[in-house]
């Protein structure tokens, strides 16, 4: 699979492409790794393919572009979209429940930027003790993820990564 010039634009904009918040995270992965990052969703290590149209299974135009740090749980962008929307599933379930957590690659992009902005000081387990979220802040983050998503997509997923 060649690494699609839309990924690699939008992730040389951000600052980083891992973001930690108290346990847990997000990150993403660089553009030259994406291939060898499908082994196990779109495809086996030996390079068969894993995709289906059945109820559960992993769809063919979906892209695994990172990963939820605490869980393992993938983070994929449906490539066949028009707009490319970013989704996550439970891993290790025996099949694929798609949650969408981003309109866009681009709307995805910008709630990281503001997970990460919320982020800054509370890195780990310690220092979300020493820096807790207020809950103006929790509340504005999540505003932030919905104007980003215009309302569209279910808070959950942002608001369990600050919890």
């Amino acid at each position: 699979m060649a690494m699609p010039d839309w990924y690699a634009a939008v992730v040389a904009k951000l600052p980083a492409l891992e973001v930690d918040f108290g346990v847990g995270g997000l990150r993403l992965f660089p553009p030259e790794s994406i291939d060898a990052e499908q082994v196990g969703y779109a495809k086996t290590s030996d390079g068969r393919p894993l995709v289906g149209e059945g109820e559960g299974m992993w769809k063919d135009g979906w892209l695994v572009i990172g990963q939820e740090t605490c869980c393992g749980d993938p983070v994929f962008v449906d490539a066949s979209a028009p707009r490319r929307p970013v989704f996550t599933a439970l891993h290790g379930e025996g099949s694929w429940e798609p949650q969408q957590i981003a309109i866009s690659l681009e709307a995805f992009a910008n709630c990281f930027e503001e997970f990460a902005r919320i982020a800054q000081q509370r890195d780990s387990p310690v220092a979300v003790e020493e820096n807790p979220l207020g809950d103006a802040e929790r509340d504005g983050f999540l505003t932030r993820i919905a104007e980003i998503n215009h309302g569209s997509v279910a808070p959950d997923f942002w608001e369990l990564l600050i919890s």
